[in-house]
């Protein structure tokens, strides 16, 4: 047997003696072999409230965020879509009064 299989054996077989693995099984996407990493890093799974907290901190959250602010106006030019802005002026905030 290859060291590292006797390793992978050797952890899970550690792993598994812990009444946290059965929680983190119930995490879609992990496998025993990350179970098994993740046991010794995060100690405590059930101080976390929801799944998406415990997810975050082991740096597998969703995070969202956006490659296009931008929108095309009718003479075909890229503007700024304002998202997340205030109130602006001149022909941008004239052109999205008459476009919405």
């Amino acid at each position: 047997m290859a060291l590292r299989q006797k390793a992978e054996k050797t952890m899970l077989a550690e792993a598994r003696r812990h009444w946290e693995w059965h929680v983190l099984k119930t995490c879609p996407g992990l496998g025993p072999i990350r179970i098994a990493e993740l046991l010794p890093v995060v100690v405590t799974p059930y101080r976390f409230r929801s799944r998406s907290g415990f997810w975050g901190y082991c740096g597998l959250g969703i995070v969202m965020r956006s490659s296009s602010d931008r929108q095309l106006n009718p003479s075909s030019l890229w503007v700024p879509s304002g998202v997340g802005r205030g109130r602006r002026s001149g022909e941008e905030a004239d052109w999205e009064d008459r476009g919405r």
